[in-house]
């Protein structure tokens, strides 16, 4: 509802909003750049609503200009998922779990926008992966954390190097802040982000025989003393310029965000 002060009468006018349902997959990879999303939607005049499961369930608080809905009786809070097999299992869990509780979510919500003045139309939008600080000091020398804000990190101007398992959120976030990397990818889509920084772009090392201390200190060396390492960070630095030029107006990126919005809005 939008109200107008004009000298000594208000004006009430209804406006036509269109509400966004956002489900995404509930770990962290997928669950930041869906918010990341939800925001510049946000700023767009959309109305966003986050469909979540208690499992990995986003903090309210972060984001109070959202609403946020828990998915009833589906994933509650002590499901596995580290390995792959374990990452498999759950996504097959929540397509045999959750079709009915989002059906309900989903009623729900449209429920709610009849009974307001505000018309609304609802649209879903569905990925396919915060934790809290959890700080151990390790020998007086650095700290292991279950979670941190990584492209802070990475934006920090101490962040010399990144060792990274090469997801496509860690490696856009590396470039994005000019960082080269220590590539060590597990399986699916790391392998091939890992070859493309690696022998593409050369704006990165691979961590080829596991966690030998020995080969450990040496991509560390290559990385951050080497003139490899120099001319990584030169070309990252690179990268990273094309990047900002793609976010702005009349760049790719930018482009491709406004042809989403326009498809929202003409569906």
């Amino acid at each position: 509802m939008d109200i107008t002060v004009t000298g000594d009468a208000t004006v009430q006018t209804t406006k036509l909003s269109r509400r966004l349902v956002l489900l995404p997959y509930p770990l962290e990879d997928h669950i930041n750049p869906m918010l990341q999303l939800a925001s510049i939607l946000h700023s767009k005049g959309f109305s966003i609503s986050i469909l979540h499961t208690r499992f990995n369930a986003p903090n309210p608080s972060d984001h109070p200009h959202f609403n946020f809905v828990s998915i009833p009786d589906v994933a509650g809070e002590k499901l596995p998922v580290s390995g792959t097999d374990k990452l498999i299992r759950l996504m097959h869990y929540l397509n045999d779990n959750c079709l009915d509780q989002i059906r309900d979510c989903l009623e729900r919500l449209l429920s709610e926008d009849a009974g307001t003045r505000v018309r609304k139309r609802v649209r879903v939008a569905r990925t396919t992966t915060i934790w809290g600080f959890l700080v151990r000091v390790v020998e007086g020398r650095g700290y292991i954390v279950k979670w941190a804000p990584q492209q802070e990190v990475l934006a920090h101007r101490s962040t010399a190097g990144f060792w990274t398992h090469n997801g496509w959120n860690s490696t856009l976030e590396s470039i994005c802040e000019g960082v080269p990397m220590i590539c060590s990818p597990s399986f699916g889509d790391q392998l091939p982000n890992a070859r493309n920084v690696i022998d593409v772009w050369k704006i990165g090392v691979e961590l080829e025989n596991g966690f030998e201390r020995g080969e450990i200190e040496s991509v560390i060396k290559r990385l951050m003393v080497d003139e490899e390492g120099l001319e990584m960070r030169d070309r990252v630095m690179s990268l990273r310029e094309k990047v900002n030029i793609c976010l702005k107006k009349g760049g790719s990126s930018h482009s491709s965000l406004e042809d989403l919005v326009n498809y929202i809005m003409s569906c």
